[in-house]
């Protein structure tokens, strides 16, 4: 009966123990993806604000650019210049759009992931109580066969 309470607490012991090592990870991937999930918002709305910098700075250079055809309809030099920075301005505003979208699906991706590990982590989790319940059931098998061999015994 002692050998049966000392394994019993050993169970005990290690189910306890695995169950707080899986949350123990868990927390920590848990924070490593926050951290990760943050920076990349981070990014997007850096991102965000230099594509508005940008889109101003296009309409800023339309806006210069349809003042200088008025007053310089004759400036050809001036026409090339004010159109190659609108050009210029449009390329990186199309630039900054691809780098939006890519963290747009990165940011998609990492969601993804933490809603995958987290279901992981819960299968996990589930699997553990079942384990420990199968364990708990051996013992109480081993309590009674032990029992009944301790009648048998005195009989």
């Amino acid at each position: 009966e002692q050998h049966v309470k000392e394994l019993e607490q050993a169970v005990q012991a290690a189910t306890e123990k695995v169950v707080k090592e899986s949350k123990d990870r868990e927390k920590e991937f848990m924070k490593k993806t926050e951290g990760i999930v943050n920076m990349l918002k981070d990014k997007l709305n850096k991102q965000k604000e230099k594509d508005q910098k940008n889109k101003d700075l296009l309409k800023e250079a339309a806006a210069k650019l349809e003042e200088a055809q008025s007053k310089s309809a004759g400036n050809e030099a001036l026409q090339e210049e004010l159109s190659k920075i609108k050009q210029e301005s449009a390329t990186e505003c199309n630039m900054l759009n691809s780098k939006l979208q890519r963290l747009k699906q990165q940011l998609t991706e990492k969601d993804t992931e933490l809603k995958t590990l987290k279901e992981t982590d819960a299968k996990r989790n589930q699997d553990l109580s079942a384990q420990t319940e199968s364990s708990k059931k051996k013992i109480l098998d081993l309590e009674s066969k032990i029992k009944e061999h301790e009648e048998v015994v005195k009989t």
